[in-house]
């Protein structure tokens, strides 16, 4: 299980391409990252945005208790349904394939 609430600390570079999200006129690898983190950080901001007690124990059920789906996602404890174009599915497939 992977669970992500990384973001981008200190480092002041890094922004979200609004108009293009997938890189598709130009992509860079260390703008994709910087991107990847700040989309990361929000999301950490958006997970934390309520008292601790309240964030964390979602967090711990789905530790110990992870989705059988091997990409899943959630808002608020309510699982989202997630449409990935068909790269992304088989790149999910054959990672969890490793482990």
């Amino acid at each position: 299980m992977i669970l992500d609430l990384c973001g981008v600390g200190g480092i002041k570079a890094g922004e979200i391409h609004w108009d293009d999200l997938q890189f598709e006129r130009g992509y860079r690898a260390f703008k994709a990252t910087m991107q990847g983190a700040r989309a990361a950080e929000l999301l950490a901001t958006a997970l934390f945005a309520k008292p601790v007690r309240e964030a964390i124990p979602p967090m711990v059920e789905l530790i110990d208790h992870p989705p059988a789906a091997p990409l899943s996602a959630y808002v608020r404890g309510r699982p989202v349904t997630l449409t990935a174009d068909r790269r992304l599915d088989e790149a999910v497939r054959a990672l969890a394939g490793r482990f």
